[in-house]
């Protein structure tokens, strides 16, 4: 993989967010700085866990905080062999190739295929383009927002409102389970413990998942196996995996 561009823009909105842990929006960088390149990020979680010297659950985990606030995308591209892809959900300001900057008379090196902005480093950016970017990423913010809520039906057993695009997300963010049996896992705990019903159910299956991907089940007959396991283990054991 080519090296990062060493520009990178963290916008207000990312830097303040109090749901996100720091570094999750060190990576948040990253990802808008290999952006730069073609659109979108297409580094896997091992590249990132080398870069940080993190677990690739710890990056997983983080991806996924991005995209529930609504800052990052993730899809999957068929085309080129369900290779993950990971694009910024707002427009973001670039660096001009020709810049002078702080960063290349200290001596820290600069891509040569920087293609972007209009300004020198000491120019204030211009205040249009700082009204759109609010803008956008004030729009993206909403649309995270009014996310239709996750409910759970003790009458079905199952969880509501759940799409498969959601469904997606999670996957990517926690490669190491089988989300759709993990839902099912965590449905069977609330059914066995009606007196912990949520309010933020969202919240709760992320917690779940992450859970479960920090002890690593494997995919298949093993993960259908730690399945049951864990079923009769919650059953006779509420409070030890209480959320």
């Amino acid at each position: 993989m080519d090296d990062p561009s060493y520009y990178a823009i963290i916008p207000a909105s990312v830097r303040y967010d109090k749901q996100l842990v720091p570094n999750a929006k060190l990576l948040y960088s990253e990802i808008s700085a290999l952006c730069n390149a073609k659109g979108y990020c297409w580094a896997s979680n091992e590249y990132f866990a080398q870069l940080y010297d993190v677990h690739k659950n710890t990056i997983s985990i983080w991806i996924n905080l991005l995209a529930q606030e609504g800052y990052i995308e993730v899809s999957i591209s068929k085309d080129d062999g369900n290779a993950r892809r990971i694009r910024l959900t707002a427009k973001m300001p670039t660096i001009n190739e020709n810049i002078d900057t702080y960063q290349s008379k200290q001596g820290y090196p600069i891509t040569e295929k920087i293609d972007t902005s209009q300004r020198k480093a000491e120019d204030p950016i211009n205040e249009n383009l700082k009204h759109n970017i609010k803008l956008n990423i004030t729009k993206n913010i909403k649309e995270n927002n009014t996310k239709e809520k996750i409910s759970f039906s003790f009458e079905t057993g199952g969880f509501e409102n759940i799409s498969p695009q959601q469904i997606q997300v999670w996957s990517q963010a926690y490669p190491a389970i089988d989300i759709e049996l993990t839902m099912r896992q965590a449905a069977q705990w609330l059914l066995s413990n009606p007196k912990k019903a949520k309010s933020n159910y969202r919240r709760f299956l992320t917690n779940w998942f992450a859970r479960c991907q920090d002890r690593g089940p494997a995919k298949g007959v093993s993960n259908a196996r730690k399945y049951r396991q864990n079923t009769q283990y919650q059953q006779h054991n509420p409070a030890a995996i209480e959320l």
